[in-house]
């Protein structure tokens, strides 16, 4: 079909011009509809794409907060490396002060998201069972929950921060039981 401008559509004869604008019409029609699928297409990729990134900054957030436990220690990367490679010893004596970094380690995971992903998994090991990167995740946990002790828990001022972390430890205990069927 030719594109015919407002004044060439005014001279056609009125059948000629009701064509005309019928098939013009349908033809707007479609690219309306392509346009609308376009978008929503658009709108989802976005979407998706967000969520994804969301998913990887919540796993890299986890896998921060484990390390943090796991080793007892803020996760400063680059203090660790310069310290290393200075050459400096670590103390052979007790660490006065480090009681309270542990327990500051500890408040942090116990007020953050953690609790919510064990919480998580837990539910996925009583429905489906875990995947192998879930499973990882669950032993990362358990490792680093294990090392909590109640005296350590005791410090924890936070009343809720000290419900999360023994909830925390019921709930992988829960997800030991049912991997192992013993539930």
């Amino acid at each position: 079909m030719t594109k015919l401008t407002l004044g060439q559509i005014k001279k056609l004869p009125p059948e000629q011009r009701i064509r005309y604008l019928k098939k013009l019409e349908e033809s707007k029609k479609k690219e309306t509809e392509e346009a609308e699928k376009l978008i929503e297409s658009s709108e989802s990729e976005v979407s998706e794409r967000k969520r994804r990134e969301e998913e990887e900054e919540k796993k890299e957030i986890e896998k921060r907060e484990i390390r943090a436990i796991a080793t007892g220690q803020e996760e400063n990367l680059e203090e660790i490396v310069h310290e290393t490679q200075a050459g400096e010893e670590q103390p052979k004596g007790p660490v006065y002060g480090a009681p309270l970094e542990e327990i500051r380690n500890i408040y942090q995971i116990a007020t953050g998201d953690v609790y919510r992903s064990i919480s998580e998994l837990r539910n996925k090991a009583a429905t489906q069972g875990l995947t192998e990167e879930e499973e990882k995740r669950f032993n990362s946990y358990n490792s680093a929950f294990s090392q909590i002790t109640p005296v350590q828990a005791a410090y924890i001022r936070d009343e809720q921060a000290r419900i999360n972390v023994a909830k925390a430890k019921e709930a992988l205990e829960q997800i030991k039981k049912y991997e192992t069927g013993n539930y």
